[in-house]
């Protein structure tokens, strides 16, 4: 047997007695030999059996309690002083000498305590410093069916301990306890039954409630006033229940009735009034304190509502869960027994017998519905050895184990450790299993101390392992928020408490005991609660003498307290959803910030929660707001690290990525751009060799990448002149290159320059490539691929490129904006000698393959071409198909239709750059670059104004105007061409862009000016101005008869203006000009009109025969007839056709008028000449559509009329003795060399 520090004291046992109107005094006999004769002893005791109060006095009769002390355990403080007080009564001693009491930081005992009554938590404390438990002989653990952590805890350890302390006894009671369960336990202890109180119980059930529980439970509780002549006790879930039951009740306004609230939360003066003597009736509304232990004098009749707060650990959030539950069936009986003590009672049950049997026979323990972290830190501080084979009566579910050892984990309090395939407490743990508060305040304390602020977190520790003094009653939640605003700075909870307990401290020194509780009660503080603060606060004051105690006088305290608490609370943080109004949490919990909180409206981004529990929606509570980075420091353990998007920074020379980093699950950041190294080095280094020495990208200058550069630009200008792209090491075959010759750890322009000022002094060619070794320069052909183009005096480079696809593909001409004029695309066509045989081939190709199988295979012919021809200025296509007729005398078919078809790196491509050698433009095709310069030339100068230009002229310039003017070199061209130009109204001097429209606007802006000197409608045509004419005019499609007039007078204009040589370029020509316009303008206009009209009169006679005698020429010659005349006579054909053509136009009527008169006798031939016509006709509009209108092209539209006159109406008389063979002859002439220029 192990000795123990009091085996030297003696205590005395004052006379026992028993009251006999207990069930279990007629028990006793047999229940104290049971604990002289076994070490554990199981008593179920009915409730009412008096086993609480009794059993404590029968071990003291079996001679424990003499030289140590009978320890009497119950759950709850109210209960322990309860008991104690109970048991002192009955030996006639007053508490503190046989009887004595503790709970947390109130002791009531001497040297003489025999017996010691306490809650299981003092006794679970007590193990710490006496893990024998020594001091005690009798341990008798009371309403053990709660199985509370504690309850469970101790029963397993005491289950190890047993063995060791044979003298030590063990006792478990409880009214509803399963006693085959704890006998089992106990290795088959024996189990001693006592009957409870004799009264019958009635139960009634509510099955069918009309209105809502507390409506049903006020009316019953007023009822069973009426029906029982006790006092009746409601069992509610929690204090709002308490509040809304206690309010109807009172409502009621029943004379003579005390309504009394009972509840853990209530002083102790508020308690002890529940057990005193009254006169009046009560109803006592009370939370489950009163379903054990406490035995509340007086109740006959209980009304239950069926309901509690069951605490439960959600294992995946990490949340203490206080969800309102129905109570399990042992409960309910616990709850029904406590009235029938006295007489015969009656419980009320506020729920149907259905729901009752359907609920389980008892709660779970709380060992499998809480956080056992604080337990298995015991354990491993203890070397109590592997929770999981620990012996409690119901294991804890692997789950909350695994959760238990994560949250140390996460304070640091452990550390797993591989070889041991376990966890092992930390030196930290150590120093946190040493201080008697939750691990994670525990964990904040100790970093408060390396923080300086460890006097402010005690104060904040010691507030947060208590209920919060700061009371929000129902009904006076806004009072209550306006007298707790007035402490802190509204940015915290935290700050909120320091001030509180400031003020509370100081008006505790100012006032008496009564005055500060009447403040207290007035400020909505809880009296009871703050002395608890302060006994806890005394209690961490000497517990932590050891640790740093210095502050910081800066004003940084806050974020200081709040760094510390987040060590202990890392994993109760937030992060504000400001869509959704919350805040989300670790590992997807959702939370709202409490009312009652100071910060409950701030919507800071980010807070840290000290409290997250679980009623109607998950609240947070002591709230504090912390910073993001915080997290990253803290949480570095724990943090998830992602990299997306990685890209090259040229500035930094180094590979960068977008790193986002979590926290249980919260991103604390987001995309941050850090080094590609600090996710992944190897794939860095890749980066680097490709980005930097492949490719170039990369500020620092070395000699080595100017060699390599011109090593790689000249290997790939092999590899483009060949179209080859195995010509030139690939970037694998560099890579591998750079990778051998590099240091390692070289992920940046950083690490290679460190690293290469050492490595030059005695290599600095150790990363040079050459030619020889990087290309196969067999390909170099310098004839073949000249690097310039010789075009007569000028030369151009010669840039080769390959791109397959690309614009910029094949052979490219840098030719200067300035030259662009000089040169002729033809020359280009033929392409380097290099390229020449595929050129050939290509065309070759698009020969129409009846005519290619002539020629053999088309490759030996494409050698034999390229050896045969020399370039020149005419067309490559051209001459390839003339070289082919000469040697096979076969003529070869039109190919120029397919030149798109052509692969385009066989087409030159053509790079105009300006004088600062900017590319401007660049394409195959020079005339649509040459479009394109000329649009955006014309934009340029449409954008700005040249001092020459005038607008709204009514003379003529004095200083006449240049032929040319020589602009900015920024423009897009170097020369611009002065004209005069008009809109139809006024007359302006512009630049324009080129000499062809500086040739046509100054002719069109001449005849404009002119006009302003001649009459709009000259006097002597007035008499020309019949009815007849008029119908004509209108006929033939002009608006009016102004119209007409303008044609002719503009016709008579270019006429006056053709004859002096053109427009005006000088003041003193334009003179002349004006003066001969003035002249010769009134004398011919008559001339011009009459014949004008003339030909408007007979055009509308012949339509008006044809329409009249249809049957004479049929309806192919009226059609031909009528598309003759529609291009001869038309809104503005005078002037189209210039007036000297009008009497060849007299003389086409006159032939048309023969030809139709002819028509009755020889249908057949008009019909055979049509087709003649229309046929040579549909190749003249061909070539057309083709070609821009030319002196030449008109010329030929001339000579078809003509040929109509020969052959219709020969009589008339053709000019030019035209004929259907040379018409044919000249069309193909025009279509094989294009017009002459």
């Amino acid at each position: 047997m192990t000795s123990n520090k009091h085996s030297n004291v003696q205590r005395s046992i004052p006379k026992l007695s028993y009251p006999p109107d207990l069930p279990i005094t007629a028990e006793r006999a047999r229940i104290v030999e049971a604990i002289r004769t076994n070490q554990v002893l199981i008593i179920a005791g009915a409730t009412g059996s008096g086993k609480s109060t009794q059993l404590p006095k029968f071990c003291l009769e079996a001679g424990q309690g003499k030289t140590a002390m009978i320890g009497h355990t119950q759950p709850r403080r109210i209960a322990a002083r309860s008991v104690a007080d109970r048991i002192a009564s009955e030996l006639e001693q007053p508490l503190g000498q046989t009887v004595g009491y503790q709970v947390r930081f109130n002791q009531t005992s001497s040297q003489a305590t025999a017996i010691k009554v306490m809650t299981d938590g003092i006794l679970l404390a007590e193990i710490n410093r006496d893990p024998q438990l020594s001091s005690y002989d009798t341990v008798i653990l009371d309403e053990a069916h709660e199985r509370s952590l504690n309850i469970d805890f101790l029963i397993g350890y005491l289950r190890r301990l047993l063995p060791i302390r044979p003298d030590l006894k063990l006792i478990i009671t409880s009214a509803t306890i399963d006693t085959a369960q704890f006998a089992k336990h106990f290795d088959a202890a024996p189990v001693i039954s006592v009957e409870g109180r004799s009264y019958p119980v009635e139960i009634r059930f509510l099955n069918e409630p009309k209105n809502d529980s507390v409506t049903e439970a006020t009316d019953a509780a007023i009822g069973l006033l009426r029906e029982s002549p006790g006092d009746v006790l409601v069992f509610c879930s929690g204090d709002r229940e308490i509040n809304e039951v206690t309010a109807a009740i009172e409502d009621k306004k029943i004379p003579q009735l005390e309504v009394l609230q009972l509840a853990a939360r209530l002083s102790d003066r508020q308690q002890k009034r529940i057990f005193q003597e009254h006169t009046t009736r009560r109803i006592i509304v009370s939370t489950n304190v009163a379903e054990t232990s406490l035995t509340v004098p007086g109740v006959t009749s209980v009304v239950d509502l069926g309901t509690a707060r069951i605490s439960r650990y959600n294992s995946r959030t990490k949340v203490q869960r206080l969800p309102i539950e129905p109570i399990s069936q042992s409960a309910a009986a616990q709850r029904s027994g406590r009235c029938g003590r006295l007489a015969p009672g009656i419980c009320v049950r506020i729920y149907s017998e259905e729901d009752f049997l359907s609920r389980p026979y008892a709660t779970e323990p709380e060992i499998q519905r809480t956080n056992l972290a604080s337990v298995i830190l015991t354990m491993l501080s203890r070397s109590l050895g592997d929770i999981k084979n620990f012996p409690f009566i119901d294991a804890p579910d692997d789950r909350s184990i695994s959760a238990g050892f994560a949250l140390l984990e996460e304070i640091e309090a452990i550390k797993y450790r591989p070889k041991a395939k376990g966890f092992e407490i930390t030196k930290l743990g150590q120093s946190i299993s040493r201080l008697p508060i939750d691990p994670r305040l525990a964990r904040s304390v100790i970093a408060a101390s390396d923080q300086g602020c460890l006097p402010e977190m005690l104060i904040i520790a010691s507030a947060l392992s208590i209920q919060d003094p700061r009371l929000r009653p129902l009904g006076s939640e806004k009072l209550a928020d306006v007298a707790h605003s007035v402490y802190g700075d509204g940015n915290s909870d935290l700050s909120s408490i320091l001030e509180l307990w400031h003020d509370l401290k100081g008006k505790q020194s100012e006032l008496t005991s009564s005055a500060f509780k009447r403040f207290c009660e007035a400020n909505f503080i809880h009296h009871q609660r703050y002395r608890e603060w302060i006994d806890i606060h005394r209690q961490l004051l000497r517990s932590t003498k050891k640790l740093s105690a210095t502050t910081s006088n800066d004003s940084d305290i806050s974020e200081r307290l709040s760094r510390s608490l987040l060590t202990g609370f890392l994993s109760q943080i937030g992060k504000y959803v400001p869509e959704k109004k919350h805040y989300k949490g670790a590992r997807g919990l959702v939370f709202n910030i409490s009312p009652g909180s100071v910060i409950s409206r701030s919507e800071n981004p980010w807070v840290m929660a000290c409290e997250l529990s679980e009623t109607n929606k998950t609240w947070a509570r002591q709230v504090a707001p912390i910073k993001p980075e915080w997290l990253e420091e803290l949480g570095r353990n724990f943090l998830k690290s992602s990299f997306v998007d990685a890209w090259w920074d040229s500035g930094s020379a180094k590979a960068m990525t977008m790193e986002s980093k979590t926290l249980f699950g919260l991103e604390v950041v987001s995309r941050r751009v850090v080094p590609l190294k600090n996710h992944d080095a190897s794939e860095a280094r890749i980066w680097f060799i490709q980005h930097a020495l492949i490719e170039g990208d990369w500020f620092d200058r070395y000699p080595f990448r100017d060699h390599n550069k011109e090593i790689a630009e000249q290997a790939k200008t092999l590899e483009a002149q060949q179209r080859a792209s195995t010509i030139f090491w690939s970037d694998s075959q560099l890579h591998d290159f750079f990778d051998r010759h590099l240091g390692n750890e070289i992920y940046s322009a950083a690490d290679f320059s460190k690293w290469w000022r050492k490595v030059r002094v005695t290599q600095p060619g150790l990363l040079n490539l050459s030619l020889s070794e990087v290309a196969d320069i067999s390909y170099a052909d310098d004839l073949a691929f000249p690097a310039l183009w010789r075009y007569g005096e000028m030369s151009f480079n010669l840039v080769y490129e390959y791109s397959p696809g690309s614009a910029s593909d094949g052979m490219i001409i840098e030719i200067p904006l300035s030259a662009i004029k000089r040169i002729d695309a033809s020359a280009f066509e033929w392409l380097v000698p290099g390229y020449r045989q595929q050129l050939f081939h290509e065309i070759l190709k698009k020969i129409p393959k009846q005519t290619r199988r002539k020629l053999g295979p088309l490759s030996d012919l494409a050698k034999l071409l390229k050896d045969e021809l020399e370039p020149t200025d005419t067309d490559v296509i051209e001459s390839v198909k003339d070289a082919v007729r000469k040697l096979y005398g076969i003529e070869i078919p039109d190919v120029d239709g397919h030149r798109s078809a052509i692969p385009s790196y066989l087409r030159p491509v053509y790079r105009i750059f300006d004088s600062s050698h900017s590319v401007v433009s660049e394409g195959r095709e020079l005339s649509e670059i040459l479009g394109v310069l000329e649009t955006r030339f014309a934009e340029e100068l449409k954008a700005t104004t040249h001092p020459i230009e005038e607008v709204d002229l009514s003379e003529f310039p004095v200083n006449g105007i240049p032929g040319k003017i020589k602009v900015s070199e920024q423009s897009t061209a170097e020369w611009a061409f002065p004209s005069l130009t008009t809109d139809g109204t006024s007359v302006s001097l512009r630049l324009l862009p080129n000499r062809t429209d500086q040739s046509a606007n100054m002719w069109r802006a001449t005849v404009a000016l002119l006009n302003k000197f001649v009459p709009s409608e000259a006097r002597q045509i007035r008499p020309l101005i019949t009815s007849h004419l008029q119908l004509a005019i209108q006929q033939c499609g002009y608006e009016s008869t102004a119209q007409w007039y303008h044609d002719n007078a503009t016709a008579l204009m270019d006429n006056l203006i053709s004859g002096l040589g053109g427009p005006a370029w000088t003041y003193d020509a334009w003179t002349d000009l004006r003066s001969v316009v003035l002249s010769e303008f009134p004398k011919q206009i008559l001339e011009v009109c009459n014949a004008s009209a003339a030909l408007l009169t007979a055009s509308t006679s012949i339509r008006k025969r044809l329409r009249i005698d249809p049957t004479t020429c049929g309806h192919i010659a009226e059609v031909d007839i009528n598309k003759q005349l529609d291009g001869l006579i038309y809104p503005g054909f005078v002037q189209a056709m210039h007036t000297e053509r009008l009497p060849d136009v007299a003389r086409y009527m006159q032939a048309i008028t023969i030809r139709i008169d002819q028509l009755g006798s020889k249908p057949a031939r008009d019909n055979r000449l049509i087709v003649k016509c229309r046929s040579i006709e549909k190749d003249y509009e061909i070539l057309a559509n083709r070609y821009p209108a030319s002196e030449e092209i008109t010329e030929l539209a001339w000579t078809l009329q003509e040929l109509r006159v020969a052959l219709f109406a020969q009589q008339t008389g053709a000019v030019g003795n035209p004929s259907e063979k040379k018409i044919q002859e000249k069309l193909g002439q025009i279509i094989r060399e294009g017009p002459q220029r």
